[in-house]
């Protein structure tokens, strides 16, 4: 058989097995009702790819504007899907009923299992424009998954190193994620945030570590029962990881901390001498509680709600903050708040139910809903002053912050951070406030967190 009769044959039999094995029947685009509850559905979208053979896939919370969360897991077996959301503690177990139908049940925590079926779809529903500034493969630099076990909790910190492929005398930073269980590129409404931030730094040689929160992605431990003084742990351990790092030609380490993070770095730098510099980006000048008050108050008066359900709302919150700052043990701290609500149940009930919603005011108060913020972590979280911290660092700082930031109010937090940098006697530090950037250093129009999600940019060039 000649030559080109032979590749002619090749390309038939390669045809035909593409032809014997089409995409599986999960893939596309699908939208279907959450069933909480026979008043409340949430529509919930997932799309699935296939990416060199293997099934990738993200879920969005179309409903709360939460787009591109990632799907730890899928699988497909005969006419059964199944997939796990680990961030959120979701897993789903679905039927095909046929190519465009699945039928299943969504579970998250502990939660009794909920009626969720899946259509298939052209598109989801408010679903985001493109992230442009994620950056595809091959990169220009080394990219390393790295993993280290805590000489504190004997727990391991996973996450990817980058470094440029030549250099000296480089310098190192390690980036410290916001609230909530974060994985290593701090996604957010499918916003790789630190996966932008640290392709930037590398390709302008920088080496950059970030690393997926304790009880999140591959690293171990309880993300849950950790407070901002354990991240700052976790953080010192990872400033002494780089430090270690004797193949790599490192020269200073620094911290970038994002939102919360800003608040973990300066704590982190205070007790780890390896640290050279920090930079804090969207960090507070006043402590969890008031951050709560803040943000509640713009979030109820945007929505709307009256004076009297804002300040009611105010007024719940601060008594239970009130009972978390006393020394008494956890059930006597239960009892009290029990009591209080006891007198404030009756200006509840004197409030609309429209305004209830707008301001999230419950249609009773009973503890077991606000106890969380009774437990040790909580309470340290509360009450712990980033001031205190800023005044003891005697590194370099750099604060940055946006403008329309409704989240990190930059007017009310940076001239405290500027103070308390001042009343510690460090001078050595710039700040930079961006026109038009919001919590997440996006260029924006309101700064509102519903407007995360259409906003294509990840984060501002200017800021970057």
């Amino acid at each position: 058989m000649n030559r080109i009769v032979w590749s002619f044959f090749l390309v038939i039999m390669l045809g035909a097995c593409a032809r014997q094995n089409p995409p599986p029947r999960v893939v596309g685009k699908w939208v279907g009702n959450l069933i909480i509850n026979e008043n409340v559905s949430l529509r919930v979208g997932c799309e699935v790819k296939l990416v060199a053979d293997s099934l990738v896939a993200t879920m969005a919370s179309i409903d709360q504007g939460a787009y591109g969360i990632e799907i730890s897991s899928i699988a497909v077996d005969t006419d059964t899907l199944m997939f796990t959301v680990n961030q959120m503690g979701v897993t789903y177990t679905g039927l095909f009923k046929s190519d465009t139908l699945i039928e299943g049940h969504f579970v998250q925590g502990g939660s009794p299992p909920m009626v969720l079926n899946f259509a298939r779809a052209e598109s989801i529903p408010g679903e985001p424009p493109p992230r442009h500034q994620t950056p595809s493969k091959p990169y220009p630099y080394i990219e390393e998954n790295v993993e280290f076990i805590s000489s504190i909790t004997d727990m391991k910190l996973a996450g990817t190193l980058t470094y440029p492929k030549r250099g000296k005398n480089l310098p190192a930073v390690l980036l410290i994620p916001g609230s909530g269980p974060n994985d290593r590129d701090e996604t957010i409404w499918g916003h790789k945030v630190f996966l932008v931030l640290a392709d930037y730094l590398t390709r302008n040689g920088m080496v950059v570590l970030r690393l997926d929160d304790r009880g999140v992605g591959e690293s171990t431990g309880d993300f849950g029962s950790a407070s901002i003084l354990d991240f700052a742990d976790d953080a010192m351990e990872a400033v002494d990881y780089l430090k270690n790092r004797k193949d790599l030609p490192i020269a200073k380490i620094g911290l970038i901390g994002h939102s919360l993070g800003a608040d973990i770095a300066p704590v982190a730098a205070n007790g780890n001498p390896a640290v050279d510099f920090i930079v804090l980006m969207a960090g507070s000048g006043i402590n969890f509680v008031e951050t709560i008050h803040f943000q509640t108050e713009h979030i109820y008066s945007q929505r709307g709600a009256g004076r009297e359900a804002i300040d009611l709302n105010r007024r719940i919150n601060q008594t239970v903050f009130d009972i978390a700052a006393t020394n008494k043990t956890r059930p006597e701290m239960e009892q009290a708040l029990g009591q209080a609500f006891v007198k404030l149940s009756p200006e509840l009930n004197n409030i609309s139910g429209e305004d209830r919603q707008k301001a999230e005011l419950p249609d009773s108060l009973r503890v077991k809903d606000y106890a969380g913020f009774f437990s040790e972590h909580m309470r340290i979280d509360l009450f712990h002053s980033p001031t205190n911290e800023l005044e003891k660092l005697n590194v370099p700082v750099l604060l940055l912050a946006g403008e329309k930031d409704t989240q990190i109010s930059a007017e009310l937090n940076i001239p405290l951070m500027r103070a308390a940098l001042h009343k510690g006697g460090n001078d050595d530090f710039d700040v930079s406030v961006f026109p038009d950037v919001n919590h997440l250093f996006q260029t924006c129009s309101t700064g509102e967190v519903e407007e995360y999600n259409q906003i294509g940019e990840t984060i501002a060039p200017k800021v970057l």
